[in-house]
């Protein structure tokens, strides 16, 4: 049974211009089989990334047209800001790299 949620107050929204409509569902439909909330997942997937010894960067495909919507929590964003600062790149390029990187390595890149 999912824990009373307080909501996404007290989270930053990062809005991405383009992004997979394809992984976009796909984390939605995750977030939902593990009864938590999207914003959770993400936090959840922006934490195990900034973690990781790698931290391959990826960028919008043609393909991709699709805005999306991030919620991030406090922490997480202090930790992106940090990354963004000593990597010389915008917070958004983390933010996407990280789930689709999420993505790929849980074969959510592919339609259902």
């Amino acid at each position: 049974m999912k824990d009373q949620s307080k909501g996404v107050k007290g989270y930053k929204q990062i809005h991405l211009k383009k992004f997979s409509k394809t992984i976009s569902h796909n984390l939605k439909l995750l977030a939902l089989s593990r009864e938590i909330n999207l914003y959770e997942l993400h936090g959840q997937i922006i934490a195990e990334y900034i973690k990781s010894d790698i931290l391959p960067l990826s960028g919008p495909l043609a393909t991709d047209k699709t805005s999306y919507n991030v919620f991030v929590g406090q922490e997480e964003m202090k930790r992106v800001e940090e990354l963004s600062n000593r990597l010389h790149v915008p917070e958004s390029e983390i933010f996407f790299s990280a789930l689709v990187n999420f993505a790929d390595k849980h074969n959510l890149s592919q339609e259902l």
